[in-house]
């Protein structure tokens, strides 16, 4: 076996190692391909190709409404953490400090704008722990039909408060392009890129979050309507 084809296996089975469980079998039936590809360069090419994969970080529906209290435990615990906006929390206290070192108008702006969308995420993330208690010390999940129905509302709720963590990501993105603006000049086109793709990256990580809880909401109510 040459080294080329060594390696289109390797990565293939890499691939189906690191795959969501979701993806698991889609990354198994690539795996499966290289074997039948006669050409090292085209297995090769089938193996790299197939990294596409990881690019889809989708999770394993439920199966069945058994496996409901599991995930709604995962699923309150990262809410609890407020994970998602950790960066913008981290960033406005430095943020904050600048602000006294700083002395255009602009600067001043773009340093409240990131204290503003850090104090706001720290305020909803202090709400949600004071509303939901932690897994282990609730026992709503020890009792499937309540916890099926605690869950599902909980599903409903994040998705209309989906938009608070690109909130506060917008604010650090729009208030780091305003503190980097000295006084009577423009900040360089390359941060202005930067500044742009990470709003735009916020915007589709909110599209995709809203997917993920709508496809989480239709299954388990394709798994009720198929109990009742």
């Amino acid at each position: 076996m040459t080294l080329i084809r060594r390696t289109a296996l390797k990565i293939s089975s890499w691939v189906t190692w690191l795959a969501a469980p979701a993806c698991r079998e889609w990354a198994e039936g690539l795996e499966r391909e290289v074997a039948f590809i006669e050409s090292d360069w085209g297995a090769l090419g089938w193996a790299i190709g197939s990294t596409r994969v990881l690019l889809e970080p989708r999770e394993a529906p439920l199966r069945s409404l058994e496996e409901v209290p599991s995930v709604a435990r995962r699923f309150v615990s990262s809410v609890r953490s407020g994970s998602r906006i950790w960066g913008v929390l981290i960033q406005a206290p430095v943020y904050l400090l600048r602000f006294f070192q700083m002395k255009g108008g602009f600067q001043h702006f773009g340093c409240l704008l990131i204290v503003f969308g850090g104090a706001f995420g720290a305020a909803n993330i202090l709400l949600e722990r004071r509303r939901l208690k932690e897994p282990r010390k609730d026992d709503v999940y020890d009792d499937l039909g309540p916890c099926t129905l605690f869950y599902r509302a909980e599903l409903e709720r994040q998705l209309q408060k989906l938009w608070i963590v690109p909130f506060g990501w917008l604010c650090f993105f729009v208030g780091f392009y305003f503190a980097g603006i000295p006084s009577g000049t423009v900040l360089d086109p390359f941060l202005s890129g930067l500044v742009v793709l990470g709003c735009a990256s916020v915007m589709t990580g909110y599209l995709h979050m809203r997917r993920i809880n709508l496809r989480r909401i239709d299954r388990l109510d394709a798994l009720l309507a198929q109990k009742g």
